[in-house]
């Protein structure tokens, strides 16, 4: 009876030394109650030895046993060697992405930020205990490019003085210390948690005015023509979204690093475009978002001395791609992107512009860097008569595309200064409330603002989310799927059964 009790104890004992030791491989996390498993195990081990000791000495010059302890030993051995594999893996986990859109990683851009990191941070998740997998496995991703973030997740109900000290009032709750400053968020999606990392290693948020004065459309308006949603964006990137009239303005804001135009229906006073010069002059950027059909010359000349020329037209796209979306020739689709810092992630992103105007370059006097950043398809064109309602290409008054959608114009300037930058686009609605989030558009306004705010450390694709994937082919690509599905295939299988049939009737 004592001897089946002994051999019990050895291995309920080994039981729980292997719990215990694989519980902290995963959990990267040595809780109390391990501590008991791992004592209880080793005194129950105690137990079996102390009881058959003299057994377990002469049980060595068997040949039975002999073999038994080799399996025993083997068996230990594997039980360690799986706890070695874990502890390691949870340290140095090795992840593949199967997804189209990849939307289980993070994006290159907040990669770019965690690898540029230099000062050490400290990330409280406040979670029960059993729910907090999510949140684990979230930041286990973000240590994997980075030894400046230290993660914990911390039970308030066990941890009162530390939720205390974090005014931490809920579940869910994460805190980003990082020593002065401190920030804390309750999504934790990709782009809250870099967001309150930005903002505890950056410590002042650059300024991103908007103009108003000349009816311009309201940032903060929640519409579906507002623009809201791109303004909450900017936020969580570490910019103060802001309003500025400049009829009321002498003095160039410190804080102010771009300057948006959206959308103005009312030209610009002299003054004003006096204090557009100023902003460039003190080195800051501006961007313009303009649509067809309204003219501004005070505005428009003043782009003009920058090298932009903005057309009188409408852009109508006739690709197959174009048909492919929806069918809209004044919805020209774009994945041509220019080489530049801006798109330098893109790809063959796609990017949509509801009713636009082709945008250009001009000759200048002065030394300026002119870049079209994105244009349309070779099928596209400047339609400049629109009154009869019908869309057709006159090549005496239409240019033939492709046609710049977007363009930039920089300063030469000597290198070790910020020089000013003007950025074009042809149409104002692909950011509003309901175009924001088609395809690449937010994408491609963020990115141009965080360049001209000399950020190019975020100017990349955001956080990954899922959507549908289109095939989107060029027209002689549509010529060849539309011959090999209805004539090459089907002649083929015609030919080869007129074949089999001739030869059995012979």
């Amino acid at each position: 009876m004592l001897k089946k009790i002994a051999t019990f104890s050895a291995v309920f004992g080994l039981l729980l030394l292997a719990y215990a030791g694989i519980e902290f491989s995963i959990l990267n996390v040595w809780q109390p109650h391990d501590t008991i498993l791992a004592v209880s195990g080793i005194i129950l081990l105690l137990v079996y030895l102390v009881a058959d000791f003299k057994e377990i000495i002469s049980s060595f010059s068997k040949r039975s046993s002999q073999l038994n302890f080799k399996t025993l030993f083997g068996m230990v051995l594997v039980f360690a060697l799986l706890i070695v594999v874990n502890f390691i893996s949870a340290r140095r986990s090795l992840r593949f992405d199967s997804t189209a859109n990849q939307t289980n990683s993070l994006s290159y851009q907040t990669i770019q930020i965690l690898k540029g990191l230099e000062q050490e941070i400290k990330v409280f998740g406040f979670f029960k205990s059993d729910q907090s997998d999510q949140i684990r496995d979230i930041f286990g991703i973000y240590e994997n490019y980075t030894d400046k973030i230290t993660f914990k997740v911390v039970d308030p109900d066990k941890e009162n003085a530390l939720a205390s000290a974090y005014q931490v009032e809920k579940y869910g709750t994460v805190i980003f210390d990082g020593g002065e400053l401190k920030d804390f968020t309750a999504n934790i999606s990709e782009q809250s948690i870099t967001n309150g990392i930005l903002n505890v290693t950056r410590k002042t948020r650059k300024g991103i005015y908007f103009s108003e004065g000349h009816k311009e459309t309201d940032i903060h308006s929640e519409e579906k023509k507002g623009y809201s949603k791109i303004a909450t964006k900017l936020y969580l990137q570490s910019y103060e979204p802001k309003k500025l009239i400049l009829a009321q303005t002498v003095e160039v804001p410190k804080d102010l690093s771009t300057l948006v135009i959206v959308n103005p229906k009312i030209d610009f006073l002299e003054g004003e475009i006096e204090f557009l010069k100023k902003v460039l002059v003190a080195r800051k950027s501006i961007c313009v978002l303009v649509e067809p059909a309204i003219e501004l010359p005070r505005l428009f000349s003043f782009l003009r001395e920058w090298g932009i020329f903005i057309r009188d037209d409408v852009v109508v796209d006739l690709s197959p791609a174009n048909q492919t979306y929806g069918g809209d020739p004044t919805l020209p689709l774009v994945v041509n992107y220019a080489s530049h810092p801006i798109t330098k992630k893109f790809g063959k992103i796609l990017t949509v512009y509801p009713i636009a105007r082709s945008v250009d370059t001009l000759q200048t006097t002065k030394p300026l860097f002119k870049t079209i950043l994105a244009s349309t398809s070779p099928e596209s064109f400047g339609e400049t008569d629109l009154e009869d309602g019908k869309v057709r290409f006159d090549p005496e008054s239409d240019k033939q595309g492709p046609l710049g959608i977007a363009v930039v114009s920089e300063a030469i300037v000597s290198l070790d200064s910020q020089s000013p930058k003007v950025v074009v686009f042809g149409d104002s609605d692909f950011i509003d409330n309901f175009y924001q989030d088609k395809t690449g558009n937010a994408d491609f306004f963020l990115n141009t603002i965080s360049w001209l705010a000399s950020d190019e450390d975020l100017i990349s694709i955001r956080a990954n989310e899922a959507n549908e994937t289109k095939l989107v082919m060029t027209q002689g690509e549509t010529v060849v799927e539309f011959m090999l599905t209805i004539f090459i295939l089907p002649g083929f299988f015609f030919f080869l059964g007129i074949i089999v049939y001739l030869r059995r009737k012979e």
